[in-house]
């Protein structure tokens, strides 16, 4: 499981993964340990989301059970190119499945 803590000793902030864009496959990204949200998406009072701005555009992950680990992740790259990621568990551990994409404006 990739943790905040692993990331930081990597050089990489909580969300400057590699190369982490809108048209890359989330195939080799584990679980992702979100810190301490700061926005509450779903108007429950809870704070359940983090942005971050990475070199490639804007991060957006929402950890709606309240374990600390992203469930869904949005990317948006500076072309305006977009993707929607929801973490499911299975038999292996876990893994994204893209749920949403395109370009913002059109």
């Amino acid at each position: 499981m990739i943790e905040s803590d692993d990331l930081s000793t990597l050089g990489w902030t909580r969300f400057d993964l590699p190369d982490l864009d809108a048209d890359r496959p989330l195939d080799d990204v584990g679980p992702i340990d979100i810190g301490e949200p700061t926005i509450d998406l779903d108007g429950d009072a809870v704070a359940d989301t983090v942005t971050e701005a990475t070199t490639t555009g804007l991060v957006v992950a929402t950890d709606s059970d309240r374990d600390g680990l992203a469930e869904h992740v949005t990317i948006i790259d500076r072309t305006g190119e977009y993707a929607g990621w929801q973490y499911r568990h299975d038999e292996c551990g876990g893994r994204w499945e893209r749920t949403a994409g395109g370009t913002i404006g059109s």
